[in-house]
């Protein structure tokens, strides 16, 4: 969070795309994650994972979210750190704020209450789940992010090396029962990137119609269950898919 973000971002949108423009968005910090990392029960949650933020249009966003964080990592810059704090909590209390996309959130976190049958929805994104993104800044278009490019970066950018060190690190430090991978982009680059000691099966029909996958992910000393499919949505499909996801995604556990 100490680095020049709008330098990095300057640098990246030109690596990320061969048009030199992957569409990353300058105006604020990068997230580090979105969620109570604080709270979350550690060895039973679940780590969802994305490719990066969405840049919303929406007033409020920029009003209440996006223009306070810009203003708190400034502060921090010239040496408060009580602003790096402050912008800390803002991530650990997302969910509790008017301006949270929960909707963004809720659509890849269906299946979850099918996981734990014991939570109640409010229980989700405050003791059992939190989000990162292996790209950590908003984008106006994810596709425009080419994945060959960011793999090549995060083995030598240190941007996103920082970024890959830090997600690692809370990684290990909540211990997540499962590592929820949202998208074709967090697939690619997490099994190039060699968290996953083979590249994830895919399972059935779902897995060649969604892209459906299963495996293991080795983050530190930790072996962890990764549950994958492409970018899943309200609009890509329905919730009465769920249970199937789910019922497949633990009969691959079971067969192993």
């Amino acid at each position: 969070m100490s680095r020049d973000y709008r330098e990095d971002i300057q640098r990246l949108n030109q690596i990320l795309h061969s048009s030199g423009d992957a569409g990353l968005v300058n105006k604020v910090p990068p997230i580090p994650f979105t969620g109570d990392i604080d709270s979350v029960e550690k060895g039973n949650c679940v780590c969802l994972i994305g490719i990066n933020p969405l840049w919303s249009v929406k007033e409020t966003k920029h009003v209440q979210e996006y223009l306070p964080a810009a203003r708190m990592i400034e502060s921090f810059f010239r040496g408060n750190e009580d602003a790096y704090v402050e912008y800390i909590k803002s991530r650990l209390n997302y969910f509790q704020q008017d301006y949270a996309n929960t909707g963004h959130f809720n659509k890849p976190a269906m299946g979850y209450p099918l996981l734990y049958p014991e939570l109640s929805n409010d229980d989700i994104w405050g003791r059992r789940a939190f989000a990162m993104d292996i790209i950590p800044y908003f984008s106006t278009n994810a596709n425009k992010l080419n994945k060959k490019k960011i793999f090549d970066a995060s083995k030598n950018d240190p941007a996103i090396l920082s970024h890959q060190n830090m997600m690692k690190e809370i990684i290990i430090e909540t211990n997540p029962s499962l590592l929820h991978l949202n998208g074709s982009h967090a697939i690619a680059i997490f099994e190039k990137l060699e968290y996953c000691e083979k590249p994830l099966e895919k399972l059935g029909e779902l897995g060649r119609k969604y892209g459906l996958r299963s495996g293991y992910a080795n983050i530190g000393d930790l072996k962890i269950k990764v549950l994958a499919h492409n970018q899943f949505a309200y609009g890509s499909s329905k919730t009465s898919d769920w249970p199937e996801f789910i019922r497949l995604w633990n009969e691959s556990f079971d067969e192993r």
